[in-house]
């Protein structure tokens, strides 16, 4: 994942909705991706997404976001929760129910393609207005949620119906996988 980008994509979206719930955002985040992956092939943020009752969740974020409003120690980066911070204010909100999120600066739309930007508008379109509650209800009704239920982690790949498409993200995510265990 890249992380100022995604701080990038996140300031993109508090900036055209104002606050916005912890919640919401993350449901955002997954339609966004979802959506540039199937359009473009490829995601957004490049975030690992996992099922949570609520719905799904880019969890690196969520670590972030929960260590800064419940002062958890998360393995999360000292750097990436100073950068976070420095343009994102994380309140507690209702009675310290709800973690909200504000834009401190605008986007470095150095960091958004074209194509960032039209996902990330379409979405703020069709889904900016609705609360978590309904975007959680149909984050369970997406075809990546759907696919393969048992799996905690939602992978790009189910976005796709099986095909060249689909074996292709397949063979791309194994390779990041395998990366990944060289680097631990």
């Amino acid at each position: 994942m890249d992380f100022d980008k995604t701080i990038s994509v996140i300031l993109y979206i508090l900036n055209k909705l104002g606050p916005t719930s912890k919640t919401k955002l993350m449901k955002l985040l997954f339609f966004a991706d979802f959506a540039h992956m199937q359009k473009f092939k490829r995601p957004i943020t490049w975030s690992k997404y996992y099922r949570l009752i609520k719905g799904p969740v880019p969890s690196y974020v969520l670590d972030v976001i929960n260590t800064i409003s419940k002062n958890k120690e998360l393995a999360i980066s000292e750097n990436d929760k100073k950068k976070f911070m420095s343009a994102i204010k994380v309140t507690k909100e209702y009675w310290g129910l709800a973690t909200f999120l504000r834009a401190i600066k605008k986007p470095d739309m150095e960091e958004l393609s074209i194509s960032d930007r039209e996902i990330l508008d379409k979405i703020i379109v069709e889904h900016g207005h609705k609360n978590a509650i309904q975007l959680s209800n149909e984050t369970h009704k997406h075809p990546a949620w759907q696919t393969d239920l048992k799996s905690r982690i939602i992978r790009y790949s189910n976005v796709f119906p099986d095909g060249k498409d689909k074996e292709f993200s397949q063979i791309w995510e194994k390779g990041l996988e395998e990366i990944k265990k060289m680097s631990d």
